[in-house]
């Protein structure tokens, strides 16, 4: 047993290296992608003043044009210098316009090389991310599952493959959270560093009214990014589930989900309100969470989510929806979501019923009981 620990210690620290290096080479690229993103926006802004340098020479290569028809039509009254000064003219301004239409082409030639190396670092960190839940979830399958599985050789296929899910279902959570911090908070105060910058530079050139309106933007990007950074932080624990409970817990959320998803949300309390134990109310909080999920994920045509609170001997929770429903007898029995919940309110000696019919919604209740 012993050598096989070892082993297994060896190969964890060379799984997690190749995480490390691969978390590098993520955060590498990411770099290099905000470079690319940077040049992008700067050879947009240099095709716009190569475009408006076309239109000014066209419009004087048409004038220098007209300049030659005239000095055609009328040769004698021309000295031979406004002759040579005429062709001249027409003759640069051809050529100027000709170098603008070069670096025009120029310049979207590689704005195309630099959007197709944007796309192919995308997906490499695309890739290197799913390679990176694969290495986590066997990470942690040799630091926990394995050491289980010397002292439970009897488990059944099924637990294993449920405990598998588990720590696959934790990782593409962190995967989750991961890419919603990168697209939300992170992405607006790389654009408030940009903004800054753009800022600190009109500082210089441009009147007072417009830097305030700049700065006025950029402090409105702010409250939006802070409330964005708010709105994660609570969906990872709501800090009113430890100050005040359960029910303001859940009547907050459910406001939330409400705002944001355009859905109708009511919460329905009976019974003497009163706190429960902090991990029970937070695997409360979390069925409710994943069965709200679900009605946005899979109830059709839902419009409506109400929340049945009830306190007394036991909690009832009844969590119910007016969408489609679906047929019991077609449903996944092993679905990893609600699997999830059944093992969340087993941890508590609790029981959990889904009931639902086309047409008529689904139903989730919950009961726990409650120790004095």
């Amino acid at each position: 047993m012993d050598s096989i620990g070892t082993i297994l210690q060896s190969m964890v620290r060379t799984v997690e290296e190749s995480k490390k290096d691969l978390f590098q080479i993520q955060e590498d690229s990411q770099i290099q992608l905000e470079k690319i993103q940077q040049n992008l926006e700067q050879l947009q802004t240099e095709i716009e003043v190569a475009i408006q340098e076309q239109d000014r020479l066209y419009v004087l290569f048409k004038q220098a044009r007209l300049q030659l028809v005239e000095v055609s039509r009328s040769f004698q009254n021309f000295s031979e210098k406004e002759i040579e000064a005429a062709y001249n003219q027409a003759n640069e301004i051809q050529m100027q316009l000709f170098v603008a239409t070069e670096n025009e082409e120029h310049l979207k030639k590689r704005r195309t090389e630099l959007q197709e190396d944007f796309s192919r670092i995308e997906e490499m960190i695309e890739r290197s991310a799913k390679i990176s839940l694969k290495i986590s979830v066997i990470i942690d399958y040799l630091t926990n599952d394995v050491w289980q599985l010397k002292d439970e050789a009897e488990e059944s296929k099924k637990s294993r493959a449920f405990g598998i899910k588990m720590l696959e279902s934790q990782e593409e959570e962190r995967k989750r959270l991961s890419r919603e911090i990168h697209d939300g908070p992170a992405q607006m105060m790389a654009h408030l560093v940009a903004k800054s910058d753009l800022i600190e530079r009109m500082l210089l050139v441009r009147p007072k009214e417009e830097v305030g309106k700049e700065l006025r933007e950029l402090k409105k990007d702010v409250r939006s990014t802070l409330t964005e950074v708010r709105r994660i932080i609570y969906d990872l624990r709501p800090m009113v589930l430890d100050d005040l409970g359960i029910v303001p817990a859940l009547r907050k959320y459910l406001k939330n989900v409400s705002e944001k998803n355009e859905i109708k949300t009511e919460l329905r309390v009976q019974g003497h309100e009163m706190r429960l134990d902090s991990k029970l109310e937070a695997a409360i909080f979390r069925v409710v969470q994943e069965s709200v999920n679900n009605v946005l994920k899979h109830g059709k045509n839902a419009t409506q989510i109400i929340v049945n609170f009830s306190f007394g001997l036991k909690i009832n929770i009844q969590i119910k929806d007016n969408g489609l429903g679906f047929d019991m007898q077609e449903k996944k029995e092993n679905s990893f979501g609600i699997l999830g919940m059944k093992e969340r309110v087993s941890l508590f000696q609790g029981k959990l019923e889904i009931y639902s019919a086309l047409n008529s919604g689904t139903t989730v209740q919950v009961i726990f009981p409650v120790e004095k």
